[in-house]
């Protein structure tokens, strides 16, 4: 587990090589978001009494005691879907917000982890990697430049590289004061091509980020494939 002055030698690691932190959703966990004025936790969503997107791991979610923590990315699931046919959405929704990782210095603890907090026996003290083996999480070294600085390794690799076979894909975890990662983070928001009716998702996300005044702007991702998602 990643705490204290720690996690300020996190940041850094991820400033040096140009990280950004993603977080997916739903449209309706979006507006619930904007309402409480950052990324919470689900415990904060459903303390609000907020409509939230229900997933397949929120029992294993509440048993593996991680209901109170806010969830990032170090990749961006939905990348390929977003640029061309034949490629899996990210599952946990279109709207991406793309996170500076400052953001991280506010938390009480970090915890970097080698798989999905849902799994089954999922334990986040025992699993969460010390300060000194995030380094390995990545392809090329820090000084490589971007965007190879940023790349992290495939399950496969990360496997071999831990000596374990629940390795997946990197997903981090962090507790907030008051469960919620501030807004004011979010540094943009990136969204699938989808349209809605005869509506472009980016324009119902950036409608919705106008009416709530927040200091943001929605981009529709660039695609190689001229193909609305419906």
């Amino acid at each position: 587990m990643i705490r204290g002055s720690e996690i300020h030698d996190l940041v850094a690691l991820f400033r040096k090589r140009k990280i950004v932190l993603y977080h997916a959703c739903q449209f309706k966990d979006f507006e619930a978001y904007l309402k409480l004025g950052g990324v919470p936790s689900r415990a904060v969503l459903e303390k609000a009494q907020a409509q939230y997107t229900a997933f397949v791991t929120d029992k294993s979610d509440h048993v593996n005691q991680v209901w109170d923590k806010v969830f990032l990315n170090l990749s961006d699931f939905g990348r390929w879907f977003g640029e061309a046919a034949g490629n899996m959405p990210n599952p946990f929704g279109p709207i991406l917000l793309i996170i500076k990782p400052n953001a991280l210095a506010s938390a009480l603890n970090v915890a970097v982890c080698l798989r999905s907090a849902g799994a089954k026996g999922f334990n986040r003290e025992k699993e969460a990697l010390p300060l000194d083996h995030v380094e390995r999480l990545f392809c090329h070294p820090a000084n490589a430049g971007t965007p190879q600085s940023t790349y992290v390794k495939f399950s496969e690799e990360l496997q071999k590289e831990f000596h374990t076979s629940q390795a997946r894909s990197p997903e981090i975890s962090c507790t907030y004061p008051n469960g919620i990662l501030p807004l004011e983070f979010v540094s943009k928001i990136l969204v699938d091509p989808y349209t809605i009716g005869d509506q472009a998702l980016v324009y119902l996300v950036q409608q919705t980020v106008n009416q709530a005044n927040a200091m943001l702007k929605g981009k529709i991702r660039k695609r190689s494939v001229n193909e609305a998602r419906r």
